[in-house]
C-alpha cells in the first residue's frame, strides 16, 4: 500500500507542480469570485481562470477581469459592454446587475476570463485561513515526520545500522 501511494503521489505532485509553473509563466491567474454579479455564468465561491489579453483583442461580450481603480487589491470580473478607443476606457457590467460600471482605463485590465471552475473559489479563499494552512501544510508535514521517526526506530531495532569504531595503530 505504501509503495502504491508513493508511486502515485510523487508523479502526481510533479505533474501538478509542472502545470502550475507553466500556467504561471504563461501569465495566467486564478481569481476567487466574491459576489453573484455574474449569475448565471459564475457565482460566489467559483474560481476564474484569467489569461492576459491585448487591448486590441478585446471584443464586446468578453468577460474580463480588471483591478478596481479605487481599490487596486480588488479585482472585478464583468462583461465588456463598451470600448472608447478615443479615451482608452472600457465599460463593463455584471450580468445580474441593472446598471453598468463606471468607465475604467484599459491599463487596469488583468485579462480575459477563459474558464470557470465551479466551487474552486472556496479552496482559493481557504489558503488565506490559518486553519486551512495548518491542515494542508503542517498536518501532512507532521505525519511525514512521525512516519520517518517510526521507520528509523524500526531500522535501529532490527540492527540494520551498525556503528563501527576505528582504532589507529601508532
Amino acid at each position: 500500500m505504501r509503495a502504491i501511494n508513493k508511486y502515485i503521489f510523487i508523479p502526481f505532485s510533479i505533474i501538478l507542480f509542472a502545470v502550475a509553473v507553466t500556467f504561471h509563466l504563461s501569465g495566467g491567474t486564478i481569481f476567487s469570485v466574491q459576489s453573484d454579479s455574474m449569475v448565471p455564468l459564475f457565482k460566489q465561491n467559483d474560481a476564474l481562470v484569467v489569461r492576459p489579453v491585448r487591448y486590441e483583442d478585446l471584443r464586446i461580450g468578453d468577460v474580463i477581469s480588471y483591478h478596481n481603480p479605487n481599490n487596486p487589491k480588488m479585482v472585478v470580473s464583468h462583461r465588456l459592454i463598451g470600448v472608447n478607443n478615443y479615451t482608452g476606457n472600457i465599460i463593463t457590467a455584471g450580468d445580474a446587475l441593472d446598471i453598468q460600471d463606471a468607465p475604467v482605463s484599459a491599463r487596469f485590465i488583468e485579462g480575459r476570463v477563459e474558464k470557470v471552475l465551479p466551487g474552486a473559489g472556496v479552496l482559493l479563499d481557504g489558503f488565506h485561513q490559518p486553519i486551512f494552512i495548518g491542515l494542508t501544510v503542517y498536518v501532512p508535514a507532521l505525519l511525514i515526520l512521525i512516519s520517518e521517526i517510526k521507520r528509523l526506530a524500526r531500522s535501529y531495532s532490527h540492527g540494520i545500522y551498525h556503528l563501527y569504531s576505528y582504532r589507529y595503530k601508532h
